[in-house]
């Protein structure tokens, strides 16, 4: 299953790094190197979809909501979690 983060602003670059993990993200807006979404509902069928930034929005969706320093901390634990794995 794929896991998605919705934003409805451009990403912060720190954010961009979500990818690495094999995270999908995209954008309601414009935003340099993110796909676009139009249409929110329809793309996150099949998907667990993770807002960014937009409790309402994540409300409508019936989806997780994370702030940006939820973010900063995923990706704490995740660059922990590769630092602690057996080389």
């Amino acid at each position: 299953m794929d896991v998605v983060f919705l934003f409805t602003r451009c990403p912060p670059e720190r954010a961009l790094a979500l990818a690495k993990w094999g995270f999908r993200i995209v954008c309601t807006a414009d935003c340099p190197g993110v796909e676009k979404v139009a249409d929110p509902h329809a793309y996150i069928k099949q998907k667990f979809a993770i807002v960014v930034g937009d409790p309402d929005l994540a409300k409508r969706l019936q989806v997780a909501n994370f702030d940006e320093a939820e973010i900063e901390e995923l990706l704490n634990w995740l660059a922990s979690q590769q630092a602690a794995a057996p080389q």
